[in-house]
């Protein structure tokens, strides 16, 4: 059985150094997939990140990297 990680937009400001509402408004546009826990909560799986990292181009932030 695979787990799948999850970061939060929180998690990809970091990463992406990022604004947290880009990040939002990339997966209302459905640039970004993204699943809903709870009411408010976004999370976005691993994989797409790393997906659309390679797609975009985006700069990830070195020692988050990892």
């Amino acid at each position: 059985m695979e787990t799948t990680s999850y970061l939060s937009p929180a998690q990809l400001h970091q990463r992406w150094q990022m604004h947290q509402e880009s990040i939002r408004r990339m997966i209302r546009q459905g640039r970004l997939p993204a699943v809903r826990i709870g009411r408010r909560g976004l999370r976005v799986a691993l994989c797409d990140v790393e997906a659309y990292e390679l797609r975009s181009r985006v700069w990830v932030k070195p020692e988050v990297a990892q």
